[in-house]
């Protein structure tokens, strides 16, 4: 329990739902379009989570890492159960798409909730938190930028499956590519030019892994793919 910097960790929690209330209200009187309001909060949750815990000595990170995710993972609950009333309807509307109807609050909640499980079970078998906040900035800023880039630029849509029966999503080429410059610029910034090899490769993994991975399924696939490339780059 000494290693939990709970200043740090009610400091973080309270700057996200601030934000999950700010772009529901946004989005509520149009100023934010639905995709750029949700992938703020995934960004802001993930790769934000990264930068804001992962450079705390190694056992404080992974202890208020999980400190953190699991107050979220409540308050996504709670607003799920109570979208109705104001305010927990703003941070629903800020984390859920009209396209999921009539399951926003599974995709909600199951996204966040394989999110947090996937970067948990990360640290917990590589116990390497320097693959954890990697893969936690790939799966906030490589997939947090992918949907807006798709949906204002993708011409090349392609068909996945869904969480839900009988129900297909799409994506495109053009998000795909957007995934794999911004991975690929996000591990230079990490590890430096002279990984740049080893970052092309990873990239391309993320990249493969988030187009074929079932909606709803990607924010799982990538920071475990992820950072079973990492591992191997950082053992051989």
């Amino acid at each position: 329990m000494s290693n939990l910097d709970w200043p740090r960790i009610l400091e973080f929690v309270a700057v996200v739902v601030s934000v999950w209330l700010l772009t529901g209200a946004l989005k509520v009187v149009g100023r934010l379009s639905c995709d750029v309001a949700r992938k703020v909060n995934h960004a802001l949750a993930l790769a934000g989570g990264a930068v804001w815990f992962g450079w705390l000595p190694a056992a404080s990170a992974e202890a208020s890492g999980y400190a953190a995710s699991g107050l979220l993972l409540v308050l996504v609950g709670l607003t799920c159960v109570f979208r109705d009333r104001t305010p927990f309807r703003f941070a629903f509307l800020a984390n859920t798409r009209k396209t999921d109807s009539p399951h926003e609050a599974l995709y909600f909640w199951s996204s966040w909730f394989v999110s947090m499980a996937g970067l948990a079970g990360v640290q917990l078998v590589l116990g390497d938190i320097v693959i954890t906040r990697t893969a936690a900035l790939l799966v906030g800023i490589g997939d947090g930028i992918a949907e807006p880039v798709g949906r204002r630029w993708g011409r090349h849509r392609f068909q996945v499956p869904s969480l839900t029966r009988g129900k297909l999503a799409s994506r495109s080429a053009e998000g795909c590519v957007a995934v794999f410059a911004s991975c690929f610029l996000t591990l230079l910034g990490c590890f430096g030019l002279m990984s740049a090899p080893a970052a092309a490769a990873i990239s391309l993994v993320v990249t493969l892994v988030e187009a074929i991975s079932p909606h709803g399924l990607d924010n799982l696939t990538i920071p475990v793919a992820s950072a079973v490339v990492l591992h191997y780059f950082r053992t051989v």
